[in-house]
């Protein structure tokens, strides 16, 4: 049941439907569900969030798009990172399958872990995380944690000495990604 509830905060957060009658569940959700600017991303820079068209990073630095899906009828989850150059170009990308059940916060945050691991892979001295997690982005920028099932990954991605060359984690909703490739 925990999981239902969570699936269908997470397609309401997404503005997705996902109709269930259940009063059981919709008395439940009334409890959980919170709006993207919840007290986990208070204090978020929104100013990325009224852009209207993508734009690269300055020259000197990568930028690295993650991203995760929830693969519905599968028993995992789809994580994806693109770093790209102040051209728009992309350097490299990777896809990678969890075979696990996720929420699909720590997905994201996992997303964001490969995407620091990319940047660490290409030898950046500088680079850039985006993704379309607000809550995530907001535990990264004022770099703590709270406890949820992803604030391992969290603690794991701001201890790590590189993440030190990350200058900006910023929100980027999936309307502003960049999809030219």
């Amino acid at each position: 049941m925990c999981w239902v509830l969570w699936f269908r905060r997470n397609k309401q957060l997404h503005g997705l439907s996902y109709p269930i009658d259940d009063d059981l569940i919709n008395l439940g959700l009334s409890y959980i569900c919170v709006p993207a600017t919840s007290h986990f991303a208070t204090n978020l820079d929104t100013s990325n969030k009224t852009k209207e068209s993508w734009h690269p990073p300055p020259p000197g630095v990568i930028l690295i798009n993650c991203d995760a899906a929830i693969l519905e009828g599968k028993n995992g989850c789809g994580l994806g990172v693109a770093a790209r150059d102040f051209r728009g170009r992309v350097v490299r990308a990777q896809a990678t399958f969890m075979n696990c059940i996720l929420s699909m916060e720590a997905a994201e945050v996992m997303a964001l872990r490969n995407g620091m691991y990319l940047a660490k892979d290409l030898g950046c001295s500088k680079y850039y995380l985006s993704s379309d997690c607000a809550n995530a982005v907001g535990c990264l920028k004022k770099r703590n944690t709270f406890l949820a099932d992803w604030h391992v990954i969290i603690e794991e991605i701001i201890s790590d000495h590189f993440f030190s060359f990350c200058s900006q984690v910023f929100y980027s909703p999936r309307s502003l990604r960049y999809s030219q490739v």
